[in-house]
């Protein structure tokens, strides 16, 4: 999974719930419920980031009908942590701003009450991706940084710190520190090659691409460029399609800056047509607004 082979991992996730039902007769009802929600949980999330929105929906809804009535007061176990993550992570892949902030403040809220040192840092870069989001970018700062600080003092969960340090790069660009996320972004790049975790390398490419071109610098583009490039190889060897519009927007935007206003067009249309195709409707729905914009501004330039 962290190496990014998503489809290699889904498939043994379900040799895992094949053998959970091949095995049900012979478990109590508790242990097989238990081990079932956890691998029904591990392909949400993995459902989540091929695109497959709606699969992740129902397999999330199946792994929380799997807890026992005397069980819903237990909510410090690993796998009620692993739902609210997979949950939260599901919201804010549809793009879904209120919905990511509730899912990963209440993600937060367990985590401090089970006392987990794994949950308290996942969760907090949760609420650092939902505040990202939502454009709360002092906070998002925050929250990464907390989480980036907590998961390297208990050293947990630093095969993703890559992507911790994507976030907090993305974090850091929209307050306007553009040269320091553009350093974060560079050991965000360079960590995730040096583990070889093709994911997070993805996630870390498109975000360095932002930031460069926020820089707005020609002589970025020729590097840029590339940059999408390895990201667009890093979709077909991972599956990681949930990010593929990012990277049509990001071309887009190379495309505007380079003066090429009808491919600036046509590539947000195919980031929107994307987005609709895997039904992340809040991001689907922000970048029409967008569109609409663009029309707008072309249109009065045409007539001008």
């Amino acid at each position: 999974f962290h190496q990014g082979d998503l489809k290699s991992a889904l498939r043994l996730i379900d040799c895992g719930i094949a053998g959970c039902e091949a095995a049900q007769s012979e478990l109590p009802e508790t242990d097989f419920n238990r081990h079932l929600r956890s691998f029904l949980l591990a392909a949400a999330n993995i459902r989540s980031m091929l695109g497959e929105l709606n699969k992740a929906a129902t397999l999330i809804n199946q792994a929380a009908g799997l807890v026992a009535s005397s069980d819903q007061l237990k909510r410090d176990s690993r796998t009620t942590h692993t739902e609210a993550l997979v949950r939260a992570s599901l919201s804010i892949y549809c793009g879904n701003v209120e919905a990511a902030l509730h899912d990963a403040r209440m993600f937060v809220e367990l985590a401090k009450r089970s006392g987990s040192t794994w949950a308290i840092a996942v969760s907090a870069s949760t609420l650092g991706r939902a505040q990202l989001l939502a454009h709360q970018w002092q906070p998002a700062r925050a929250s990464l940084e907390f989480a980036l600080a907590q998961a390297r003092k208990h050293k947990l969960g630093l095969e993703a710190e890559a992507a911790y340090l994507a976030y907090l790069a993305e974090a850091l660009l929209g307050i306007g520190n553009v040269e320091e996320a553009r350093a974060v972004a560079e050991e965000s790049v360079e960590l995730a090659c040096r583990q070889e975790t093709l994911f997070w390398e993805l996630q870390s490419r498109i975000i360095l691409a932002n930031v460069l071109l926020q820089r707005s610098q020609a002589g970025d583009h020729p590097r840029i460029a590339q940059t999408l490039k390895r990201s667009e190889n890093l979709i077909e060897i991972t599956g990681g399609k949930i990010l593929q519009p990012l990277i049509f927007i990001n071309r887009a935007e190379l495309a505007r800056l380079q003066g090429k206003g009808a491919e600036n067009r046509r590539l947000l249309h195919k980031a929107y047509e994307l987005y609709q195709s895997i039904e992340a409707h809040g991001h689907a729905e922000r970048l029409k607004a967008k569109l609409a914009q663009v029309e707008n501004v072309t249109g009065a330039e045409d007539r001008g």
